[in-house]
């Protein structure tokens, strides 16, 4: 009976540790869980802190990354009205890739990483003439918009996502421009193109 007994001994040692090693298990899955928790905010708080940090001062409304929300993202639109308004303000047209211009007024979208126009030629009675660039920022970080050429170097304040605002530039000579978004490496990425801007005395 005794070795009976004794034999016994090693089953019930295991059944009691048992519990201890469900506890065990039970505490790693909270510990585990809070770590992933963790983890999904300090990747959302650098995303934010990036964000500021490349472009500080700028008001903007953060749009939560797809890979968070697990959505497709869509970029601002402008509205149809605004869209129909634009056309009947100034005449548009196309000639050699050009989008053609006969105004005052120019609208731009600006997003990852381009500008929509990028290829303008502005026609004008004559010169000096005002130039009105109606930006629209549709990407979903703070853009920035400058015009260099001919002496002219004007760059427009920064602004953020969402947001629309004017900048005026006055041309003095016919010729070509450089047209770029000068943060960051934006031009490089493919944030530039190139403005034309004519007199109707301008033989060019």
């Amino acid at each position: 009976m005794m070795p009976g007994h004794g034999g016994g001994k090693p089953e019930l040692q295991k059944v009691a540790r048992l519990p201890a090693f469900l506890l065990r298990l039970s505490q790693f899955k909270k510990t585990l869980a809070i770590g992933v928790v963790l983890s999904i905010v300090m990747a959302l708080f650098i995303w934010m802190l990036q964000l500021v940090a490349e472009y500080p001062g700028v008001e903007r409304t953060f749009i939560l990354p797809s890979w968070f929300t697990g959505s497709a993202e869509s970029p601002v639109q402008p509205s149809p009205q605004h869209a129909q308004e634009t056309l009947e303000k100034n005449e548009l047209g196309q000639s050699g890739g050009y989008t053609v211009i006969r105004g005052t007024e120019v609208e731009i979208n600006e997003r990852e990483y381009k500008l929509e126009p990028n290829q303008i030629r502005i026609e004008v009675k004559s010169l000096p003439a005002t130039i009105t660039f109606v930006l629209h920022n549709q990407g979903r970080f703070s853009h920035d918009f400058e015009v260099k050429g001919h002496g002219i170097d004007a760059k427009a304040p920064k602004f953020g996502p969402g947001r629309t605002q004017e900048f005026e530039v006055t041309f003095g000579e016919p010729g070509e421009y450089e047209i770029l978004c000068p943060l960051s490496n934006h031009a490089e990425r493919g944030m530039r193109g190139t403005l034309v801007v004519k007199g109707e005395h301008d033989a060019r």
